[in-house]
């Protein structure tokens, strides 16, 4: 039945409207000259439909957002289910019914800023279950919480909000007939549940108890139980949901009366699924895709035998950060050859949706088409704006701390690496392009319901008001709940116990190499935090590199061009950090080419700049057309010239050991324990007190104004001669145009005076 609160809350408006009028006197009468007044609409009021759901009957295929789990439904009988009392901010709710549609209070400001509860919040009881709705931004609202036993929907332009709360089954069973009687159950003084009875058994739906707080229950008036309900605390590294076990015995005489966890419900909840796969499994496997190759050596380079050592590719992101990919209505041939012809080895191809292997959008009939044309095909994989999700700049610490973005993303992983490993060209998987370093994704911005960081700090830190540290180097707090300690050590002891969230990504690797150590798994999210816009520093831009990257074979790094000051020297930085941790690993360098700003000559440099670091490959995130709706025929040119060029002679660079002339120093702690920078052109003074990064490059530092006959002294592991690579004009035949201490030697040419374009709203927003 709808619930009839909206309509009590709208009559509650219109009798205090009648109240403030028939105090404020009588009215006089309408006349010729006075004006008929214009009635002003009350404002609309948010409502949050607040739903009790079972935590043992999931729904099918959920997105991760509320609704996750079945309504609770109450069952009268000798076989009760029930519910005990609860309130909402003292007030009763739920009572005969499984949801509420209550008006809640929009916060906004420092009523809303915390990822962690505040005093201001509704709460249901028992078990201190709060939440928020939240006046987000653009006029979008959400309610939020990071209680890890609920669940919120996400953000939407209607003044409506989705919440959840997870109830568990608590089965208590007298032995023989109806024994189960005169039951009261209690949190500290307060009676939640009393009734008479009898029934041969009573299933109670509880919350997860408030810590320190435990259920007590009495039957009978025997002598009372104690238990604890809901999850056990998660152990991070490896989170899994696990049940606080129960199983007691109520003392006395009489009938025995057993408390314990109801293992399994009372029927599957989802049935008509199960059945769907079963009938599925009896069905033999889709033929794979047909394809010819030719014969001949030929048709085994770059699907089972590299071209190079040196592999060429194209990996699409996330969060707008690439374009020119395969798009719905794309004729996967035409595709596949113009790949080929601009020399590009391999393609990590977005994915939103796994189509079935005989639909014409599939993934294998496009994998078959570029298998004909021999390029390798990879997965930029899982671009679903759901819960979990492998594209968040916050993935390390969410698998490190939830559940749910843990085992399940491995297993979803390790699904589709099945499925496509009967393509002989499938090359592997690539996620991620923004982070976040150690704060919440948009730090700045009110919490969210896709950015659960503070349920995995509550997780992490072992308490529900977690306090982060702050050095005395990075001054006065910014956050409400940052915390000032004395001394460095006292940070670097919570940095260093935070970066073990970044072996996740090794965890991840081993869910593909587990079903072919030929498959590629890496990511592009080791840059500088594009989304948060830092210039390096606390907390967002330094990233561990090494614990981040020690589990994964192939380790990559994405030089985001957020201003033309990061060309081209960025990747270069980034290479040479991964190869001082792991010099014999396989070492990517993404060149971010976004919208086409390199031109010709620049996208040259860039290249190659990277291929004296000795990497094994080189990327770009954005593919040129030669024809259609952003035709870019310019750009494939250049491309298709520069790739065939270092097809010929990347391969020698790729087995090569650079020789630093001068040793650049990258402290990671010292780089955590300064501020981020974020003004464009800063003063020398603010630099000092800034990060030592720099936008430029994590391990570098900026050019003189001595100008580039100074170079040698300060890029990291590049020579004299290679130097001169950053302009074709060098210095020593040619003056040095004014003003280019941050453009490192770029010229000014018509393919670096292009307008920077905006990267795409945050697709999540």
């Amino acid at each position: 039945m709808r619930s009839l609160l909206p309509q009590f809350a709208a009559s509650g408006i219109w009798l205090a409207a009648l109240g403030s009028l028939s105090g404020a006197g009588t009215p006089p009468p309408p006349s010729a000259s006075t004006a008929k007044p214009t009635a002003t609409p009350a404002p609309a009021q948010f409502i949050g439909r607040l739903t009790l759901v079972r935590y043992d009957l999931p729904i099918a295929f959920s997105d991760g957002y509320a609704p996750t789990h079945q309504t609770v439904r109450h069952k009268d009988g000798d076989e009760e289910i029930a519910w005990p009392d609860f309130t909402l901010n003292g007030r009763p709710i739920f009572r005969g019914k499984s949801e509420e549609q209550i008006p809640l209070k929009l916060r906004q400001g420092g009523e809303a800023n915390s990822p962690f509860q505040l005093p201001t919040d509704d709460v249901v009881q028992p078990g201190n279950h709060w939440l928020r709705a939240i006046d987000w931004r653009r006029g979008l609202r959400h309610i939020y919480t990071a209680d890890d036993t609920a669940r919120t929907a996400n953000s939407g332009a209607t003044m409506t909000g989705r919440y959840e709360l997870w109830l568990f089954p608590i089965f208590i069973q007298g032995e023989g007939g109806p024994a189960v009687k005169n039951v009261e159950l209690k949190v500290g003084n307060t009676i939640i549940y009393k009734q008479a009875g009898p029934w041969r058994s009573l299933t109670l739906l509880l919350p997860q108890n408030e810590p320190g707080k435990p259920y007590t229950l009495s039957v009978d008036g025997r002598a009372p139980v104690t238990f604890q309900a809901g999850l056990q605390p998660v152990k991070p590294g490896n989170p899994r949901e696990v049940l606080v076990p129960i199983n007691l015995a109520v003392p006395g005489d009489g009938p025995k009366i057993s408390v314990r966890n109801l293992t399994t419900p009372e029927e599957f909840p989802n049935a008509k699924e199960w059945a769907a796969d079963v009938a599925v499994l009896k069905k033999p496997l889709p033929p794979t895709v047909p394809y010819d190759r030719g014969s001949g050596i030929h048709r085994y380079l770059s699907a089972e035998v590299p071209v190079s050592p040196l592999t060429l590719y194209a990996a699409a992101l996330p969060h707008g950060m690439s374009s020119g990919f395969f798009k719905k209505g794309t004729d996967p041939e035409a595709y596949a050859k113009m790949l080929a012809a601009q020399n590009y080895d391999t393609v990590f191809e977005p994915v939103t949706s796994l189509p079935a292997p005989i639909d014409a959008e599939s993934f294998e009939k496009r994998g078959a088409a570029l298998a004909r044309n021999n390029v390798r095909f990879g997965l930029q994989y899982d671009n679903n704006w759901t819960r979990p999700d492998f594209q968040h700049p916050n993935l390390a610490i969410f698998a490190h701390t939830l559940p749910d973005w843990h085992a399940p993303l491995y297993r979803s992983l390790s699904l589709a690496a099945q499925r496509f490993a009967r393509l002989p060209n499938f090359a592997g998987f690539c996620v991620g392009s923004n982070n976040a370093g150690y704060a919440a994704d948009l730090y700045s911005a009110l919490p969210h319901p896709a950015t659960p960081w503070g349920e995995a700090m509550v997780t992490f830190l072992n308490t529900p008001q977690p306090r982060v540290p702050r050095a005395p180097s990075l001054g006065a707090p910014e956050q409400r709940f940052e915390q000032p300690v004395k001394t460095e050590a006292e940070f670097t002891k919570y940095v260093d116990r935070y970066e073990t969230s970044y072996q996740q990504y090794g965890y991840f690797a081993e869910a593909v190499r587990s079903v072919n150590p030929r498959f590629v798994f890496t990511t592009g999210s080791f840059g500088s935090a594009p989304s948060a816009g830092a210039r390096g520093g606390w907390p967002w831009a330094s990233l561990p590199g090494r614990t981040m990257n020690e589990g994964m074979a192939v380790q990559q790094a994405f030089d985001a061009n957020e201003t033309h000051a990061a060309k081209p020297l960025h990747c270069v930085a980034l290479a040479d950090r991964l190869r001082s941790y792991f010099p014999k690993k396989i070492t990517w360098g993404l060149l971010d080419n976004h919208y086409f700003l390199y031109g010709r000559e620049a996208w040259q440099r860039a290249c190659a700049l990277l291929l004296t670091r000795g990497v094994q490959g080189v990327g770009t995130n954005f593919l040129a057309h030669q024809e259609g709706d952003g035709a870019h025929p310019v750009t494939v040119a250049a491309q298709t010239e520069m790739n065939a060029w270092m097809h010929k002679f990347g391969g020698v660079y790729a087995r090569t050991e650079p020789m630093a002339t001068i040793g650049i120093f990258y402290g990671h702690l010292q780089a955590v324990q300064r501020r981020v920078l974020t003004a464009e052109n800063p003063s020398e003074e603010e630099l000092l007190q800034a990060s030592h990064e720099g936008k430029v490059a994590e391990d570098a530092v900026p050019l003189p104004r001595g100008g580039l006959a100074g170079a040698r002294h300060y890029l990291p592991g590049i020579t004299p001669r290679s130097s001169a690579l950053l302009d074709e004009s060098h210095p020593a035949r040619r003056p040095r145009p004014a003003g280019l201490e941050l453009e490192l030697g770029l010229r000014t040419d018509a393919s670096f005076a292009k307008v920077h374009r905006p990267r795409r709203a945050h697709p999540r927003r």
